[in-house]
């Protein structure tokens, strides 16, 4: 299976320049998420760069052991389903529905491995896909720039 490490290089490429040099075919939707979501993350100090599965449009953490095939399949099926869904209702996301209509993002897959992925380990699993800055980040809900804290 294709895996591209998300490090700061690749993420400040533009989109088709990373599906180029990769020899893959991606949605650019599926790369600007993906580039959104890292590209804050990747230039402090702690980073740890998580791995894109092209195959089944998702991320998963650099230490995680590779899913079996049926897994990226059934997970790629699904992220690709969310997607088609999201674009026959002008939506660019599935998960955020109405609120989303444009078309410069899409809903990737997350997969985690092994491990206690429960109530109360939020932060771990952000910690592990990298994504940990997201944890105190505020995030709008809505357009009267009202903010919760996430």
């Amino acid at each position: 299976m294709t895996t591209i490490k998300l490090d700061a290089h690749i993420l400040q490429q533009d989109a088709d320049t990373i599906m180029n040099e990769r020899n893959t075919q991606v949605p650019r939707a599926t790369v600007r998420t993906v580039q959104a979501l890292f590209l804050s993350s990747a230039v402090q100090d702690y980073y740890k760069p998580p791995i894109f599965l092209p195959g089944s449009l998702s991320i998963a953490p650099s230490d995680t052991e590779v899913a079996p095939p049926k897994v990226t399949g059934y997970l790629g099926g699904l992220v690709r389903a969310a997607q088609q869904t999201a674009e026959s209702r002008c939506h660019g996301s599935f998960v955020a529905g109405q609120t989303s209509e444009s078309d410069e993002f899409a809903d990737i897959g997350v997969w985690l491995g092994e491990g206690n992925y429960q109530r109360d380990h939020e932060k771990d699993i952000l910690d592990k896909l990298g994504l940990v800055a997201w944890a105190d980040a505020e995030v709008s809900v809505d357009r009267r720039d009202k903010a919760v804290r996430w």
